[in-house]
């Protein structure tokens, strides 16, 4: 809904809509989902939050080819997956959240105060959104490959109900 950055390009409407729908079903369904970078945005916009479109232009800094220490919220649900309160991460984002959506919880932050992982109050399936790439690491970092395999436990799960 917002207007168009000038600097904003790749938009494809129909598969906007497709993922903003795809991500609404899932939520209301409850189904385990684990939303990686522009998958993160599109569950934000879908529960009526908003992205900053240019971090570069809009608040001074950019996130592409980044790769740096994020701490995890105290309370962050997000710490009963990875045991630890840093992690060290890979982004490739120049859009970040910039009001959350209904119901979303910040659950990371990188130093200059960016939004790097959310989670979903009340929501009964299992459900983390991050703005990195945890694939460029998941084959040698274990934290990363422990996101997938907390994701990949909860659709096990679900599927068995």
């Amino acid at each position: 809904g917002q207007q168009p950055h000038p600097t904003l390009y790749g938009v494809d409407e129909t598969q906007d809509a497709f993922d903003l729908a795809l991500a609404r079903w899932a939520i209301q369904d409850k189904i385990p989902l684990l939303a990686i970078c522009r998958g993160n945005q599109v569950v934000n916009v879908a529960l009526g939050g908003t992205l900053v479109q240019d971090m570069t232009e809009e608040i001074g800094r950019n996130h592409r080819h980044f790769v740096h220490d994020i701490e995890l919220d105290a309370d962050s649900a997000l710490r009963d997956v990875v045991a630890d309160d840093r992690i060290t991460i890979s982004c490739s984002h120049h859009q970040c959240i910039a009001r959350l959506g209904d119901k979303l919880v910040a659950a990371a932050h990188a130093a200059d105060g960016t939004i790097e992982a959310v989670t979903l109050a009340g929501h009964e399936g299992w459900y983390l959104g991050v703005q990195w790439h945890l694939e460029d690491f998941a084959d040698t970092d274990p934290i990363q490959h422990g996101i997938f395999r907390a994701f990949v436990a909860a659709a096990q799960t679900a599927a068995s109900i």
